[in-house]
């Protein structure tokens, strides 16, 4: 019956809610969102109440009710203009954290009792899945029974899914350490329609030297098992050696990058010693982190690009105030990656992050569209 869902690559794009709420160039409504560049979008973020039942995390922006936004609607309602898109609710995100997941997973009865909310809650605002973004199971405070459970929620949630014709993904840590602690990989590729790598974060601020957000491989003046790991291709090799299907595989994107301020300006290598994460952006306003869009636009205001041609990964400088990210370069690389390997497709984070306003001069969603086309998809 799912046959369909794999004829075609899939691009998953992420949806920040919250920056419907940010000012100026930082600003995506739902109602801006273009329903034509993904195959499926997902909401991000909902949660998990203390009952074990699924909830708005910001009512406000995603409920009708009491003068909100209606997020949920309004996103939901891009089907109408494209009626192949699908539609998504993640569950979960950092700022969650893992110790209720841990606590709801460990206990068939209020596992149940969060999978007759998942469905109810999907049927109630037309999304077509669920994507389970819990991170990371047996981390933060987790439990060293969650690898086990995750796979029993998964099977059990699956289960009342496919009964009501809707989707479910989970969305994975792509560095070992995670990997070996929270996942089954084929008992969780068993139990889900999509496995979303998330192939960032592989360095960022909490290391104080600079590092690559995301590398598609390792530098080849390295010998350490640290570099290897740390890579695109060591996730996904993983995953496909210990079973996990292909073509349920999605391989992460990143629309960001991973900021440092370095100790000394004169030292702008990769590795350089940094005294902290950088500066919050003007748009996206996290430490350490900055969207495509800031990083583009700094760079057209004097920033020096470098194209590191070990990891297929760029990075760019100006004084002190370093940055590793991904362009259009790279992330053709890395969907060349997706269907070399026969993976089912990509998934962006986040809508918000690309230069959806075309600030830049690349045209509108630069790295999303270069996926898009690379994947043939749509």
């Amino acid at each position: 019956m799912l046959g369909s869902c794999f004829e075609k690559k899939k691009v998953f794009c992420y949806y920040g809610s919250w920056s419907m709420n940010r000012n100026g160039g930082g600003k995506l409504g739902v109602d801006d969102i273009d329903p034509f560049i993904c195959t499926d979008v997902i909401y991000a973020f909902a949660g998990l109440d203390s009952d074990n039942r699924i909830v708005s995390l910001r009512k406000e922006i995603d409920l009708l009710e009491d003068g909100g936004k209606g997020g949920y609607e309004r996103f939901t309602s891009l089907k109408e203009l494209n009626p192949n898109l699908k539609t998504w609710i993640s569950v979960g995100g950092w700022d969650e954290g893992s110790i209720k997941y841990s606590q709801m997973a460990s206990e068939g009865e209020s596992r149940a009792k969060f999978i007759v909310s998942v469905v109810e809650f999907l049927q109630k605002y037309d999304f077509d899945g669920v994507d389970i973004h819990w991170l990371y199971p047996g981390w933060r405070g987790g439990s060293s029974t969650d690898k086990a459970n995750l796979v029993l929620l998964l099977s059990e949630l699956r289960e009342s899914l496919d009964r009501n014709g809707l989707l479910l993904s989970i969305a994975v840590g792509a560095k070992k350490e995670q990997t070996d602690i929270a996942y089954d990989i084929a008992e969780i590729s068993r139990s889900v329609h999509y496995v979303i790598l998330l192939t960032h974060s592989y360095h960022g601020h909490w290391e104080k030297f600079t590092g690559f957000n995301a590398p598609l491989y390792p530098q080849s003046n390295s010998t350490s098992e640290f570099s290897y790991y740390n890579t695109i291709i060591w996730t996904v090799h993983h995953w496909i050696a210990n079973k996990a299907e292909k073509r349920k595989l999605i391989l992460g994107i990143a629309a960001f990058g991973r900021s440092w301020i370095l100790e000394d300006p004169a030292d702008h290598s990769v590795g350089s010693n940094a005294i902290s994460g950088g500066s919050p952006g003007i748009f996206s306003d996290e430490f350490g982190l900055l969207s495509y869009t800031e990083i583009c636009i700094n760079i057209k205001n004097g920033w020096e690009e470098i194209l590191d041609n070990d990891t297929k990964s760029p990075y760019a400088f100006l004084g002190n105030r370093w940055v590793s990210y991904d362009n259009v370069w790279s992330v053709g690389l890395k969907s060349d990656l997706v269907n070399k390997s026969e993976l089912g497709g990509a998934a962006i984070w986040s809508l918000e992050n690309d230069d959806f306003l075309n600030l830049c001069g690349g045209g509108k969603n630069p790295l999303i569209q270069t996926v898009k086309d690379n994947l043939g998809a749509l």
